[in-house]
């Protein structure tokens, strides 16, 4: 928001600032009498604000673009500048909500995770039929549940190999008492016990690093599926709106031959006056 920003910037900041806040605080979305409030306390303009409306689309347009890009704290910071001055638009706050959630999957921040559903809230309070929030809300759980059955899966793992240690050491003890081997077989049963716990470690370390791409790439499927549902939407929305055009010229086009019907009829009519 440039040109904005070079004529008050720091009124304008204060202003996103401060609805942003309200935003990530509570369950709904700001009333217009709070957006007054804020508007009338940080003394912003009626130009102002007409021209930061508009620029809200802007923001939304680069958001986009970060989005692709996997640049989730400018794609972030765009939608929440782009909000404060349009924050009842459900489909930027949809935006919104998958940019924290990208963001969560690489570095896991309970902040992020909080933001996601007070804003998924919000979405249900403006729309609470709104269908993209509750697939939205059904990812970050199965994401949630993913990170925890990995953790649970390495931690099992570091148990089996303790548990194979320990007893591999227990008979290798059981085995020297019982035959009292002398000290060159000792040394050979020893590394063969070093040399299979190195295995054990290696290959839970391999299985680990294996389930969580696969964790990874189930992800990564969904949300290409998402991402080629948003597609289609978008692209049935404009198939719809182009039928729209086609419907309101085919009346304009009956209207028209309705009229020149009747012209017709009256030229008629007058022919046949003419004639009698």
């Amino acid at each position: 928001m440039e040109d904005i920003k070079n004529a008050s910037d720091n009124t304008i900041e204060d202003y996103i600032q401060r609805v942003t806040e309200l935003c990530q605080s509570g369950r709904k979305i700001p009333s217009p009498e709070e957006l007054q409030k804020i508007v009338s306390e940080v003394g912003i303009s009626p130009e102002e604000i007409c021209l930061a409306q508009t620029q809200s689309q802007a923001n939304f347009s680069r958001a986009k673009g970060y989005f692709g890009l996997r640049h989730w704290d400018d794609a972030i910071n765009e939608l929440e500048e782009g909000l404060a001055f349009d924050p009842y638009n459900i489909q930027m706050i949809h935006f919104l909500i998958s940019s924290y959630l990208g963001r969560w999957r690489e570095s896991h921040n309970p902040e992020d995770e909080q933001k996601i559903r007070k804003r998924i809230r919000q979405c249900l309070e403006i729309k609470p039929d709104d269908e993209e929030s509750l697939q939205l809300l059904g990812k970050l759980t199965q994401s949630v549940k993913n990170r925890q059955l990995i953790h649970l899966s390495a931690g099992l793992f570091g148990i089996l190999s303790i548990g194979t240690i320990i007893g591999l050491f227990t008979l290798n003890n059981i085995s020297l008492n019982l035959f009292h081997n002398p000290d060159e077989q000792i040394e050979n049963v020893e590394q063969s016990l070093r040399n299979e716990i190195r295995q054990l470690n290696s290959t839970n370390i391999n299985r680990t690093e294996q389930l969580s791409q696969q964790m990874r790439n189930k992800e990564n499927t969904i949300n290409g599926f998402y991402s080629r549902i948003r597609e289609l939407e978008q692209k049935n929305q404009t198939l719809q709106n182009d039928n729209q055009v086609l419907l309101q010229n085919n009346d304009n086009l009956n209207k028209r031959l309705e009229i020149i019907e009747q012209q017709l009829q009256e030229q008629n009519l007058s022919s046949e006056k003419l004639s009698e």
